[in-house]
């Protein structure tokens, strides 16, 4: 994984001091607009009951009220 973190850094800072903002406006977008819609579909497709342990607890809960 540090291997993984070390190459990407290197082909990350060359891609910047050669290529510049030609590259990065693009990618930071892309990073931005992919970030945001995996929060929106995570906020659309969670259970209006949440709870760490998972469905565990839903026949307590059900009794509950």
């Amino acid at each position: 994984m540090g291997l993984g973190q070390i190459l990407g850094a290197f082909i990350g800072s060359h891609l910047v001091v050669n290529k510049g903002a030609k590259i990065i406006k693009p990618v930071f977008i892309i990073v931005v607009i992919s970030i945001r819609d995996l929060c929106i579909n995570m906020n659309n497709h969670q259970k209006s009951t949440f709870h760490p342990l998972g469905n565990f607890l839903n026949p307590a809960l059900a009794l509950l009220g």
